[in-house]
Protein backbone atom coordinates (compact mmCIF):
# COMPACT_ATOMS: atom_id res chain seq x y z
CA UNK A 1 0.00 0.00 0.00
CA UNK A 2 1.43 3.36 -1.07
CA UNK A 3 1.75 6.36 1.18
CA UNK A 4 -1.19 8.11 -0.50
CA UNK A 5 -3.34 5.01 -0.07
CA UNK A 6 -2.44 4.83 3.62
CA UNK A 7 -3.36 8.50 4.05
CA UNK A 8 -6.63 7.98 2.19
CA UNK A 9 -7.43 4.93 4.32
CA UNK A 10 -6.78 6.91 7.53
CA UNK A 11 -8.85 9.87 6.40
CA UNK A 12 -11.80 7.97 4.92
CA UNK A 13 -11.98 4.79 6.99
CA UNK A 14 -11.04 6.08 10.45
CA UNK A 15 -11.84 9.79 10.28
CA UNK A 16 -14.39 9.99 7.48
CA UNK A 17 -16.79 12.25 9.40
CA UNK A 18 -14.06 14.82 10.11
CA UNK A 19 -12.81 14.52 6.51
CA UNK A 20 -16.32 15.08 5.12
CA UNK A 21 -16.91 18.06 7.39
CA UNK A 22 -13.54 19.52 6.43
CA UNK A 23 -14.39 19.17 2.73
CA UNK A 24 -17.84 20.74 3.05
CA UNK A 25 -16.60 23.63 5.18
CA UNK A 26 -13.65 24.14 2.82
CA UNK A 27 -16.04 24.51 -0.10
CA UNK A 28 -18.01 27.16 1.80
CA UNK A 29 -14.87 28.97 2.97
CA UNK A 30 -13.32 28.94 -0.52
CA UNK A 31 -16.26 30.90 -1.88
CA UNK A 32 -15.40 33.80 0.42
CA UNK A 33 -11.65 33.73 -0.17
CA UNK A 34 -10.61 36.49 -2.64
CA UNK A 35 -9.29 35.12 -5.96
CA UNK A 36 -6.31 37.49 -5.64
CA UNK A 37 -5.13 35.49 -2.62
CA UNK A 38 -4.93 32.28 -4.66
CA UNK A 39 -3.16 34.13 -7.48
CA UNK A 40 -0.21 34.81 -5.16
CA UNK A 41 0.70 31.12 -5.20
CA UNK A 42 3.55 30.24 -7.65
CA UNK A 43 1.46 28.05 -9.99
CA UNK A 44 -1.07 28.61 -12.76
CA UNK A 45 -4.53 29.78 -11.76
CA UNK A 46 -6.25 26.38 -11.69
CA UNK A 47 -3.50 24.73 -9.65
CA UNK A 48 -3.44 27.73 -7.31
CA UNK A 49 -7.14 27.23 -6.59
CA UNK A 50 -6.66 23.49 -5.97
CA UNK A 51 -3.64 24.01 -3.72
CA UNK A 52 -5.46 26.74 -1.79
CA UNK A 53 -8.54 24.56 -1.39
CA UNK A 54 -6.45 21.60 -0.17
CA UNK A 55 -4.57 23.82 2.27
CA UNK A 56 -7.85 25.12 3.71
CA UNK A 57 -9.19 21.56 3.96
CA UNK A 58 -6.05 20.33 5.75
CA UNK A 59 -6.14 23.19 8.25
CA UNK A 60 -9.81 22.59 8.95
CA UNK A 61 -9.21 18.86 9.28
CA UNK A 62 -6.44 19.44 11.82
CA UNK A 63 -8.57 21.89 13.80
CA UNK A 64 -11.57 19.55 13.85
CA UNK A 65 -9.39 16.56 14.67
CA UNK A 66 -7.79 18.43 17.58
CA UNK A 67 -11.20 19.51 18.91
CA UNK A 68 -12.64 15.98 18.71
CA UNK A 69 -9.48 14.58 20.33
CA UNK A 70 -9.79 17.02 23.25
CA UNK A 71 -13.49 16.18 23.68
CA UNK A 72 -12.82 12.45 23.46
CA UNK A 73 -9.88 12.64 25.86
CA UNK A 74 -11.94 14.60 28.37
CA UNK A 75 -14.79 12.11 28.03
CA UNK A 76 -12.37 9.22 28.57
CA UNK A 77 -10.99 10.87 31.71
CA UNK A 78 -14.51 11.31 33.05
CA UNK A 79 -15.31 7.65 32.40
CA UNK A 80 -12.08 6.53 34.06
CA UNK A 81 -12.74 8.82 37.02
CA UNK A 82 -16.29 7.49 37.33
CA UNK A 83 -15.07 3.90 37.14
CA UNK A 84 -12.38 4.59 39.74
CA UNK A 85 -14.97 6.21 42.02
CA UNK A 86 -17.24 3.17 41.64
CA UNK A 87 -14.35 0.88 42.60
CA UNK A 88 -13.53 3.03 45.65
CA UNK A 89 -17.18 3.06 46.74
CA UNK A 90 -17.43 -0.71 46.32
CA UNK A 91 -14.28 -1.21 48.40
CA UNK A 92 -15.66 1.16 51.04
CA UNK A 93 -18.90 -0.85 51.22
CA UNK A 94 -16.89 -4.05 51.60
CA UNK A 95 -14.83 -2.49 54.39
CA UNK A 96 -17.99 -1.35 56.20
CA UNK A 97 -19.46 -4.86 56.02
CA UNK A 98 -16.25 -6.46 57.27
CA UNK A 99 -16.16 -4.19 60.31
CA UNK A 100 -19.85 -4.74 61.09
CA UNK A 101 -19.49 -8.51 60.80
CA UNK A 102 -16.56 -8.32 63.23
CA UNK A 103 -18.52 -6.24 65.76
CA UNK A 104 -21.45 -8.66 65.48
CA UNK A 105 -19.24 -11.33 67.03
CA UNK A 106 -17.50 -9.57 69.91
CA UNK A 107 -18.86 -9.65 73.48
CA UNK A 108 -21.13 -6.99 74.96
CA UNK A 109 -18.28 -5.80 77.17
CA UNK A 110 -15.89 -5.34 74.27
CA UNK A 111 -18.57 -3.67 72.18
CA UNK A 112 -19.10 -1.24 75.07
CA UNK A 113 -15.35 -0.52 75.15
CA UNK A 114 -15.35 0.33 71.44
CA UNK A 115 -18.40 2.54 71.90
CA UNK A 116 -16.60 4.28 74.78
CA UNK A 117 -14.06 5.58 72.27
CA UNK A 118 -16.85 6.61 69.87
CA UNK A 119 -18.90 8.41 72.55
CA UNK A 120 -15.84 10.30 73.81
CA UNK A 121 -14.77 11.09 70.21
CA UNK A 122 -11.54 9.21 70.90
CA UNK A 123 -10.43 11.90 73.37
CA UNK A 124 -10.12 9.59 76.37
CA UNK A 125 -8.06 6.42 76.75
CA UNK A 126 -9.48 3.20 78.12
CA UNK A 127 -7.56 1.98 81.18
CA UNK A 128 -7.55 -1.45 82.73
CA UNK A 129 -5.70 -2.87 85.73
CA UNK A 130 -6.02 -6.47 84.61
CA UNK A 131 -4.33 -8.47 81.88
CA UNK A 132 -6.45 -8.58 78.75
CA UNK A 133 -6.05 -11.09 75.98
CA UNK A 134 -8.36 -12.45 73.35
CA UNK A 135 -9.89 -15.84 74.01
CA UNK A 136 -10.76 -18.43 71.39
CA UNK A 137 -13.74 -16.29 70.32
CA UNK A 138 -13.50 -13.11 68.25
CA UNK A 139 -11.99 -10.37 70.41
CA UNK A 140 -10.64 -6.84 70.16
CA UNK A 141 -7.84 -8.00 72.47
CA UNK A 142 -6.56 -10.79 70.23
CA UNK A 143 -2.98 -10.14 69.18
CA UNK A 144 -3.76 -9.20 65.57
CA UNK A 145 -6.81 -7.03 66.35
CA UNK A 146 -5.26 -5.32 69.36
CA UNK A 147 -2.34 -4.20 67.21
CA UNK A 148 -4.70 -3.10 64.44
CA UNK A 149 -7.08 -1.15 66.70
CA UNK A 150 -5.02 0.38 69.49
CA UNK A 151 -1.96 2.19 70.63
CA UNK A 152 -1.02 0.62 73.96
CA UNK A 153 1.08 2.00 76.83
CA UNK A 154 1.34 1.45 80.58
CA UNK A 155 1.15 3.77 83.57
CA UNK A 156 1.46 3.27 87.33
CA UNK A 157 -1.55 5.00 88.87
CA UNK A 158 -4.75 4.62 90.84
CA UNK A 159 -8.04 3.93 89.15
CA UNK A 160 -11.14 6.09 89.69
CA UNK A 161 -13.61 4.91 92.33
CA UNK A 162 -16.01 2.35 90.92
CA UNK A 163 -18.86 0.26 92.30
CA UNK A 164 -18.18 -3.44 92.88
CA UNK A 165 -20.54 -6.14 94.15
CA UNK A 166 -18.60 -8.84 96.03
CA UNK A 167 -19.97 -12.37 96.24
CA UNK A 168 -19.96 -12.46 100.06
CA UNK A 169 -21.51 -9.00 100.54
CA UNK A 170 -25.13 -8.02 100.11
CA UNK A 171 -24.47 -4.43 99.08
CA UNK A 172 -22.00 -3.16 96.47
CA UNK A 173 -19.28 -0.75 97.56
CA UNK A 174 -16.95 1.77 96.01
CA UNK A 175 -13.35 0.65 95.49
CA UNK A 176 -10.31 1.74 93.52
CA UNK A 177 -7.29 -0.09 92.20
CA UNK A 178 -3.67 0.94 92.48
CA UNK A 179 -0.91 -0.45 90.28
CA UNK A 180 0.24 -0.69 86.70
CA UNK A 181 -2.52 0.13 84.24
CA UNK A 182 -2.63 -0.74 80.57
CA UNK A 183 -3.71 2.34 78.64
CA UNK A 184 -5.50 1.79 75.31
CA UNK A 185 -6.01 4.55 72.74
CA UNK A 186 -7.96 3.88 69.59
CA UNK A 187 -5.91 4.64 66.49
CA UNK A 188 -7.08 7.78 64.70
CA UNK A 189 -7.44 6.01 61.35
CA UNK A 190 -9.62 3.33 62.97
CA UNK A 191 -11.70 5.95 64.77
CA UNK A 192 -12.38 7.79 61.50
CA UNK A 193 -13.33 4.53 59.80
CA UNK A 194 -15.71 3.49 62.57
CA UNK A 195 -17.21 6.98 62.69
CA UNK A 196 -17.92 6.67 58.96
CA UNK A 197 -19.50 3.24 59.50
CA UNK A 198 -21.85 4.75 62.08
CA UNK A 199 -22.62 7.68 59.77
CA UNK A 200 -23.46 5.41 56.86
CA UNK A 201 -25.18 2.53 58.69
CA UNK A 202 -26.22 4.06 62.00
CA UNK A 203 -24.52 1.36 64.04
CA UNK A 204 -21.30 -0.66 64.21
CA UNK A 205 -23.28 -3.90 64.32
CA UNK A 206 -25.95 -5.46 62.12
CA UNK A 207 -28.17 -6.15 65.12
CA UNK A 208 -29.10 -4.05 68.19
CA UNK A 209 -26.41 -3.97 70.88
CA UNK A 210 -26.56 -2.58 74.42
CA UNK A 211 -23.85 -0.51 76.07
CA UNK A 212 -22.97 -1.49 79.62
CA UNK A 213 -20.98 -0.04 82.51
CA UNK A 214 -17.21 -0.49 82.12
CA UNK A 215 -14.73 -1.75 84.68
CA UNK A 216 -12.38 0.50 86.68
CA UNK A 217 -14.58 3.56 86.35
CA UNK A 218 -14.03 4.13 82.63
CA UNK A 219 -16.83 6.42 81.48
CA UNK A 220 -18.50 6.45 84.91
CA UNK A 221 -19.47 10.10 84.35
CA UNK A 222 -21.12 9.37 81.01
CA UNK A 223 -24.85 8.55 80.83
CA UNK A 224 -24.28 5.91 78.15
CA UNK A 225 -22.27 3.74 80.55
CA UNK A 226 -24.47 3.57 83.64
CA UNK A 227 -26.31 0.28 83.10
CA UNK A 228 -24.72 -2.80 84.63
CA UNK A 229 -24.87 -5.99 82.63
CA UNK A 230 -25.47 -7.92 85.85
CA UNK A 231 -28.24 -5.74 87.22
Amino acid sequence: MSLLEKIADTLLAKNWIITLLSFVISVVVSVFVPAELFDKLPFDSKINVIVGFVAIAIVLFLVLYFVTWCVGNRSSRKKLKKKYQEIIEEEAKETVEQWRCFFDKISDEEYSIIMYFMVTENKRPYKTWEYRCGGPEVSIFSYAMEDKLFYKTTAYEESPQYLVRFANESEPRMVSHMGEATVYTLKDSVYRTLKEVIRVKGSLSHHPRKIYKLDYGNGSDLPEFQESKYG
